[in-house]
């Protein structure tokens, strides 16, 4: 299990979401391993075509296609991610699509709901804790392992700051 996986594995030990939201998917590992555990529905996306077909596959191969959407976007982009609003949002993405990212996800994401940050160099990731923490956003744990960080978040209760 990666570290991405670990941190949502405890998380779920005291948290169980409604609905989960998988940015930048890849294989959809961890979005398939939501549905699995929670037995709830999960929206996974990538902008990444391949991704998408390998996701989609992957999650009728482990029989949770009917719980796990699988759709192209970039960030927040397509119209399935914006008509729901997950408590749960995991995203293993590049430094630069992270803070692009910041912003939304402060709308968007529900008060005190947790986001799973991975991929990150150290550097990056404080960078990427402060631009979150610009939007409102609480940093629960920081998880490093073999070079690479995890950033678990919380969304404060209050009006995120705006860019």
């Amino acid at each position: 299990m990666n570290i991405e996986g670990k941190a949502s594995a405890a998380r779920f030990k005291r948290f169980r979401p409604q609905s989960v939201l998988d940015i930048g998917t890849g294989t959809g590992i961890l979005a398939i391993a939501s549905a699995k555990v929670l037995y709830r529905p999960a929206l996974a996306s990538d902008n990444d075509q391949l991704a998408i077909a390998i996701a989609s596959d992957n999650a009728r191969k482990n029989g949770v296609a009917p719980l796990l959407g699988v759709v192209k976007a970039t960030g927040l982009s397509h119209v399935r991610l914006r008509q729901i609003t997950p408590d749960l949002v995991l995203a293993n993405l590049l430094e630069r699509a992270l803070c692009e990212l910041a912003r939304r996800l402060a709308r968007y994401i529900v008060p005190r709901g947790p986001a799973i940050l991975s991929g990150l160099t150290a550097a990056q990731a404080c960078g990427i804790e402060a631009r979150y923490a610009a939007h409102g956003f609480i940093l629960e744990k920081r998880i490093i392992l073999d070079g690479r960080t995890t950033l678990v978040i919380v969304r404060g209760k209050g009006r995120a700051l705006r860019d």
